[in-house]
């Protein structure tokens, strides 16, 4: 298999349909928007990230399709919608865990070898997935930069290039702003409605259903 594994970068969590209508109802007070620092591993907001244990595994990506995403994202321009659903202190990602992971990797620095992926396979990563990080790893580096470079390039300024300089001020604020903020609105959808979760069957099938009616493949 020549596919990245991100699987540990998002938990699992079981996901019972008394949650769905409970999650419905919390619907109103979810921000469609998503800023790179909720994504850092320290962030309450992604703590309390994760993917419905009936979700197949995020292992179906190569690095090139890794690296394109992610610097789609931080050009600005659109990427496909991500489906979440909101229950108490978590956010389930009901469709879109594969982007989502991107994003994740990109800014953990682990393409399926680092700190999170380490403890998920209790430090036994074999040669092959290694490999295949560390591809990933400069892929990325080499067309957008690591998002630590980028966080440093805005503190130092002078230490860094000036392509390096301008793209981590346009994320911070102007045009990257901007361009972040409207890719997050048509990325991150509302969940479904109160009536609509209310009237499913207790089945994760409404789920699968739902994920087919409000977005697209993964």
């Amino acid at each position: 298999m020549a596919n990245v594994n991100l699987d540990a970068l998002i938990p699992r969590e079981d996901f019972a349909y008394d949650q769905i209508a409970e999650g419905a109802q919390e619907a109103q007070g979810f921000s469609p928007t998503l800023k790179l620092n909720e994504l850092e591993p320290d962030n309450l907001w992604y703590l309390g990230l994760r993917k419905p244990d009936f979700q197949r595994e995020t292992t179906e990506w190569k690095p090139e399709r890794i690296a394109t995403l992610v610097k789609t994202f931080v050009d600005g321009d659109l990427i496909p919608g991500v489906i979440l659903w909101r229950h108490r202190s978590l956010t389930f990602v009901i469709d879109g865990s594969h982007r989502l992971s991107a994003l994740i990797a990109w800014v953990h620095d682990d393409y399926g070898d680092g700190k999170r992926s380490r403890e998920l396979f209790s430090e036994s990563i074999d040669e092959k997935q290694q490999k295949l990080a560390r591809k990933t790893r400069s892929l990325v580096n080499e067309q957008v930069g690591s998002y630590r470079e980028l966080l440093m390039a805005g503190r130092n300024p002078e230490s860094h290039s000036p392509e390096m300089v301008k793209r981590a001020r346009e994320i911070a604020a102007g045009k990257g702003k901007n361009a972040l903020r409207d890719a997050h609105r048509s990325s991150f959808r509302p969940s479904a409605t109160k009536a609509e979760a209310e009237a499913a069957p207790k089945s994760t099938g409404f789920i699968k259903g739902l994920v087919d009616k409000l977005s697209g493949a993964e």
